[in-house]
């Protein structure tokens, strides 16, 4: 996804930091553990998610703004699938023994 035109992917190791920025508006999309996201929707009733992936661990989801960036869910979940069709997922998963 760092190679999507648009997207500019911003790693952080503090996830409440995240969850902050995506809720004042400064960033447009969190990527977490799903076991995480789904604790932050529990108690945020202003972020939801759009996209879980199951590999076989708890996962990891993305949250948006609810409502919002309807664009950028379409061209990630493009991006997802283009991944998936090429291979190139699969290798993601390989390489990170998320399979």
């Amino acid at each position: 996804m760092r190679n999507t035109p648009g997207v500019n992917v911003v790693p952080t190791e503090v996830i409440f930091t995240a969850i902050m920025s995506l809720q004042n508006g400064k960033i447009d999309a969190v990527c977490v553990d799903s076991s995480v996201g789904i604790e932050y929707i529990k108690k945020n009733d202003d972020i939801e998610e759009f996209y879980r992936e199951n590999d076989g661990s708890d996962g990891f989801s993305f949250a948006f703004d609810k409502g919002k960036h309807t664009a950028l869910i379409n061209k990630l979940n493009a991006a997802l699938n283009d991944m998936k069709k090429d291979g190139s997922y699969d290798k993601l998963l390989e390489k990170y023994n998320l399979k």
